[in-house]
């Protein structure tokens, strides 16, 4: 697991060259002052080997890291960026989501059996193993539907998630086995990606409501709730703006170069998308590009959104910044205008064949905290930064 996420990695630093381009023609610099000014870490601490993804519970003020090569989940103190404890699993989890209304947490593999844990988040204890398919790609939660969904090579798996049963499994009629997926609480729905098309799925039942066709290579499925739109990214370098409530494409924007992760904050009405060296803003309603921000070599991993303090935390690493000096970390944006209010900086080690330092590979936000958590996995740490600070 951890050599193909490396090589994923470098794939996307190679491909990703000079996205923005072909929409808009003029690129410059976005910064709050002349430089934006460098955020000190809070802390940094040792966590497993290879912290791949991690997750919040805001009202138990609990971060949850997988690392993947030991295959443990660290659970840190959200306030003070301490490690509280360490849960033993199985080697290789790459998945991970949590349910904050039940304080669960639900880890998988890829590279598994085809089961998912169902873990207490106050006591840390496993609480039941499920199976839910060969392969499992995403896990997202409906926490008003109290359903969890799981996309697997053999289809999608709804889950009741009090209790972690598998309520039902439906097998898409796609081109392409199931893979990424997002929620819109609003309108009780689910939509799936699964070849070149997006399924929206009810959030109770689990009902095929009806698909569109995008493009191949998906990169990204997020929904801005409060917009009522689903935008859908792939790595030729379209976008596509679904309608939420018919599942209808409504808008398609296409260019030469890929499109990666991509983030909305319902609040500013802002969807935030990643490529290389930039970050793009559009208007959630009308799917227009509003803004394009130069930020480091490689932003290509999803955003976090600090709705609170109207922040966007975005990371990239691999590059010199504006002062020419190499490094990465994570940029700081406002998420109204998008200009770069703060840069976190971070060394990036040599590892394995990726001897120009492998960049932090998430990032998550704790609201309630006011912290912010990126994981190393290069030198199996997760910084936390003050975002309140900024």
């Amino acid at each position: 697991m951890r050599k193909r996420v490396v090589h994923q990695l470098r794939r996307t630093v190679a491909a990703l060259v000079c996205v923005f381009a072909p929409i808009v023609s003029c690129v410059c610099p976005t910064y709050a002052g002349n430089i934006p000014p460098s955020l000190p870490a809070l802390n940094t601490v040792r966590v497993g080997h290879f912290p791949i993804a991690l997750v919040v519970d805001e009202r138990l003020a609990r971060v949850f890291v997988v690392n993947d090569v030991d295959g443990t989940i660290s659970v840190l103190d959200a306030v003070h960026g301490t490690v509280l404890r360490t849960i033993p699993l199985v080697p290789h989890q790459d998945l991970i989501t949590v349910d904050a209304q039940d304080h669960h947490i639900f880890a998988s593999s890829y590279d598994g059996a085809g089961d998912m844990l169902l873990l207490d988040a106050a006591s840390s204890m496993v609480l039941r193993v499920v199976a839910v398919g060969t392969h499992p790609h995403a896990i997202v939660v409906d926490e008003q539907a109290q359903r969890i969904f799981v996309t697997t090579q053999d289809g999608v798996s709804m889950l009741d998630a009090v209790s972690g049963s598998v309520v039902r499994t439906v097998h898409l009629r796609s081109d392409g086995e199931p893979g990424l997926a997002a929620v819109d609480e609003q309108r009780g729905h689910v939509f799936i990606e699964a070849g070149t098309s997006i399924y929206t799925l009810d959030a109770r039942t689990a009902a095929v409501l009806g698909s569109a066709k995008v493009g191949s290579y998906t990169s990204a499925v997020v929904a801005a709730r409060r917009a009522g739109r689903v935008f859908v990214t792939d790595q030729k370098g379209a976008y596509y703006m679904l309608d939420a409530r018919t599942g209808a494409v409504l808008k398609v924007v296409r260019g030469t170069r890929p499109l990666s992760g991509a983030a909305v904050d319902d609040q500013t009405g802002r969807v935030f998308v990643t490529s290389t060296g930039a970050y793009g803003m559009l208007d959630a309603r009308t799917g227009s590009f509003l803004k394009v921000v130069p930020i480091g070599a490689y932003p290509f991993t999803t955003p976090a959104v600090d709705a609170r303090r109207g922040h966007v935390l975005v990371i990239s690493g691999n590059s010199r910044n504006h002062l020419g000096q190499r490094g990465g970390g994570v940029s700081v944006l406002d998420a109204t205008t998008g200009i770069v209010q703060a840069t976190i900086a971070v060394t990036l080690p040599p590892y394995e064949d990726t001897p120009t330092g492998l960049p932090p590979i998430a990032v998550a936000v704790d609201e309630r905290a006011g912290r912010a958590f990126f994981t190393n996995a290069a030198s199996d740490t997760v910084t936390v930064v003050d975002t309140t600070r900024v």
